[in-house]
C-alpha cells in the first residue's frame, strides 16, 4: 500500500517565517531522521514532499508506505513541530485536519463493475491499472485519535485482499 496525505496544521500565530527555515528542517531533520526512526536501513519511511506556510496555516503533503503510513507521519510531524517551534519561537499547533487522504492498494481479489465500500469520510473509490485508490476527506483530530483510518484500512484489506488482521 502507499498513501498520499494533504493536511493542514493551524498555529496560534503567523508562521510565514517558517518559509525560510522549513527547507532545512525538512531535509535534515524530518525526512532523514524523524520519519525514519525505528525503521531498518532497507525500510522506506514517509516523506514530507511539499509544504507551504500561509498566515496561521502550514499546508503539507506527506507520502508514506507500509512501514510508516502518511497519517502516522502527520501526527509525528505535528508533535515534532510543537516541540521544536514551541521552544524556539513560542508557536503552538491549535488544530490540524487531513483534507485529502489517498490510499492506493493492489488487491489480490478484484470485483468486476462498481466497487462498493461504505464508510463515512470515503469520498471516492477508483480502479486504474489494477490498483484501487480510495480517497478520504476531512479527517479530524478526533478521528485520528480514535484510529478511524486504521478501521478503514482493515475493512479495505478484508474486502480487497481477503486478509484479516
Amino acid at each position: 500500500m502507499r498513501f498520499v496525505l494533504e493536511g493542514i496544521l493551524k498555529f496560534n500565530r503567523d508562521i510565514e517565517f517558517l518559509e525560510h527555515i522549513l527547507p532545512e528542517i525538512v531535509a535534515k531533520e524530518v525526512n532523514m531522521d524523524i520519519f525514519r526512526r525505528g525503521l531498518r536501513r532497507n525500510q522506506e519511511g514517509a516523506r514530507l514532499s511539499h509544504w507551504r506556510a500561509s498566515g496561521l496555516n502550514l499546508f503539507v503533503t506527506i507520502e508514506g508506505g507500509d512501514n510508516l503510513r502518511a497519517h502516522e507521519a502527520f501526527v509525528i510531524l505535528k508533535n515534532y513541530l510543537v516541540e521544536k517551534l514551541g521552544k524556539e519561537h513560542n508557536v503552538k499547533v491549535t488544530n490540524f485536519v487531513i483534507r485529502n487522504y489517498d490510499i492506493y492498494l493492489k488487491p489480490s481479489l478484484m470485483s468486476r463493475g462498481k466497487i462498493e465500500f461504505k464508510y463515512p469520510g470515503v469520498k471516492e473509490i477508483r480502479l486504474k491499472n489494477n490498483e484501487v485508490m480510495v480517497r478520504l476527506q476531512d479527517i479530524s483530530p478526533e478521528q485520528i485519535e480514535d484510529r478511524y483510518v486504521e478501521k478503514i484500512l482493515k475493512g479495505l484489506q478484508e474486502k480487497f485482499t481477503g486478509q484479516t488482521s
